[in-house]
């Protein structure tokens, strides 16, 4: 490059951006994409010691590392890369960026910028297309400061000369020339070796990346990763274990590079051993030549695949260790500083890769037993459906057929008795009044029947109800029934609850009715509706009397269908009316219960939606 030329690039000031550079210009889809390579690389280029620059299609700085210093991210992110080129360089710069863009190949050349002392520098540019779903969407720049170098090259120029002139007499200084140039090429060549590596390196925690995202299989993951480790460190052998549920075992997981005899050999380690067990309880890397192994029991495996040194990274995430990874070498080598922080950040995604991956693994189990739940469930829907079917086949029948024959039964009674009651013995007679009665039960017994089925099919509709109110007017009811009894009323006032008040109404209707019927040979009886308080809160209502009671050793019997304590003639009824109230109560997660004393009365409680504990 000539010099006036040179010194032309150099003095030039940036200039605006072209109108059709700006950062409004990039398709929405491409500026998400970016956005998640940004996340994506932030961590990585931290530690590669050159200048790293992140560019969409338009040349917009998305990202730079570090070693911008001079220039903070407020100044520099999200304005246009041609504003620190020198003049003459912005278009070759642009055509490099398409070029490898279009053709997804890395792009190398020189060109003059504003460095970070705001001064014009010369850079050496390696540009690397940034993929995604198979389509270049940006490109990260590498760029390496080369002033010093171009100004070393001038100055080997100049010495050159000066050699050329007096080469009589200055060969030892030409020779010392010729070194210290020498020693300029190996350092680029060693500085362009370690470029590439460091590329190969990058590409390990993008195919993480791009593997976790595109495959959640959690083998494909392993697999992937350690194949991609072992191409980019060019190491032979390694494995990645999994520490188990217990906390104390890790099982290989992945392997690559040694014999199905050894694998089955160190399958499994234990916290601790070998470098693996290490690293994971120092939770830090570990490197160790494998003739000095720290296991014993592993060592002489390791050996005979003729490996010769390890290293051993922990898997982390959120702090936690999940596993490890190895690597080893069939030659003697050392594990670089550099080569370490790359493995330790690669124990960092893959760790989080694992998890998210167990997590994926999880959600699949769970959403297979929900769908067999919700299966179970819809063939238990169908069978209900099933049942209701039948007992409302049931009802019908109970309703309508048997209620026929009986009809009949008391019709020719009737007959009998009116047509040949004067030639009917007294006994036929009676018989006939027997039989009538037994009918006029049946009847009784067929109407609490319907009554219970459909208190068991009814929908509860909650709303609130007043106990207090229900009570006093089923009291009423009964007292106009036998106005000459003598009993002794006691009902709490403000008794409200929620619950559906149709069904409610005949729970206080059938326990109030028992302790009226059970009362009736008593001279001075007593009824009393009332409530209280349990420890825990809940609200215990109850209907006492002091008639007949019951031995406390039936009390199991009480609420069972058509169950009684006493006999009809003492006590008439159908032994249903308490099979419903503990129905209804059941319906609205509540509990009955019942204290008696055979000649000292009854207590019926009952509660309401009940609060219950966790076991039951």
């Amino acid at each position: 490059m000539a010099t006036g030329e040179r010194a032309r690039r150099r003095g030039n000031q940036p200039s605006t951006v072209p109108a059709h550079l700006s950062r409004n210009s990039p398709q929405k889809e491409t500026k998400e994409a970016l956005r998640r390579i940004n996340v994506r690389w932030r961590a990585l280029v931290e530690i590669i010691p050159e200048f790293i620059s992140v560019l969409d299609p338009e040349g917009i700085f998305l990202f730079l590392n570090h070693l911008a210093r001079g220039f903070t991210e407020k100044d520099v992110l999200g304005s246009s890369v041609y504003n620190y080129l020198a003049e003459g360089d912005r278009e070759l710069f642009r055509g490099r960026i398409q070029q490898c863009l279009e053709t997804q190949a890395i792009q190398k050349f020189e060109h003059a910028a504003m460095g970070d002392d705001k001064l014009m520098r010369d850079y050496e540019d390696t540009i690397v297309p940034i993929a995604e779903n198979n389509r270049a969407v940006a490109a990260m720049v590498i760029s390496r400061d080369i002033t010093d170098r171009k100004r070393a090259e001038s100055e080997i120029g100049r010495l050159n000369a000066e050699l050329e002139k007096r080469i009589a007499g200055s060969s030892a200084q030409l020779e010392i020339a010729n070194r210290e140039l020498a020693n300029g090429i190996k350092e680029l060549s060693l500085s362009q070796e370690m470029l590439l590596r460091r590329n190969r390196e990058l590409s390990v925690l993008y195919a993480i990346s791009r593997m976790a995202v595109q495959s959640p299989e959690l083998e494909n993951i392993l697999q992937s990763t350690l194949a991609a480790t072992l191409e980019a460190l060019e190491v032979e052998a390694g494995g990645i274990y999994l520490l188990e549920p217990d906390g104390k075992t890790l099982t290989l997981s992945a392997v690559r590079g040694v014999s199905d005899e050894t694998i089955e050999k160190v399958r499994h380690v234990k916290w601790g051993e070998g470098l693996s067990g290490r690293a994971v309880a120092g939770q830090k890397p570990v490197v160790q030549d494998v003739k000095d192994y720290p296991s014993k029991r592993l060592a002489p495996s390791l050996m005979k695949e003729n490996l010769k040194s390890s290293a051993s990274i922990p898997l982390l995430s959120g702090g936690q260790v999940v596993g490890a990874m190895n690597i080893s070498a069939r030659r003697a080598r050392a594990f670089p500083p550099e080569e370490l922080e790359l493995l330790a950040a690669i124990g960092q995604q893959l760790g989080i890769a694992v998890q998210k991956a167990r997590l994926y693994e999880a959600s699949q189990h769970e959403l297979a037993e929900r769908k067999q739940v919700e299966e179970a469930l819809g063939e238990r829907t169908r069978q209900l459906e099933l049942a209701n079917q039948e007992l409302k086949s049931f009802t019908h029948s109970v309703s309508h057929d048997l209620r026929a024959p009986l009809r009949v039964i008391d019709g020719f009674s009737v007959a009998l008795v009116e047509d040949y009651e004067k030639i009917l013995p007294a006994d036929a007679q009676n018989h006939l009044t027997r039989i009538r009665g037994g009918v006029r039960r049946m009847s009784e017994l067929i109407d609490a029947l319907l009554v219970l089925s459909n208190v068991s099919k009814a929908e509860i509709i909650r709303q609130s109800v007043d106990l207090s109110g229900l009570a006093q007017a089923v009291s009423e009811r009964l007292i106009k029934t036998q106005p000459d009894r003598e009993v002794e009323w006691r009902i709490e006032d403000g008794l409200t609850v929620v619950g559906d008040s149709r069904l409610l109404s005949l729970v206080m209707e059938n326990l109030i009715d028992n302790a009226w019927k059970f009362t009736s040979k008593i001279d001075r009886a007593s009824i009393e509706f009332g409530a209280r308080l349990q420890p825990d809160g809940q609200s215990v209502f109850y209907v006492k009397d002091n008639g007949a009671g019951f031995d406390m050793a039936y009390a199991d019997k009480l609420g069972v269908d058509f169950q009684r304590l006493h006999s009809i003639a003492e006590f008439p009824g159908t032994g249903i009316g308490l099979s419903t109230v503990q129905r209804i109560i059941r319906r609205h997660d509540g509990r009955v219960w019942a204290e008696g004393e055979v000649g000292r009365g009854a207590t019926f409680y009952f509660t309401l939606w009940q609060r219950r504990s966790h076991d039951e």
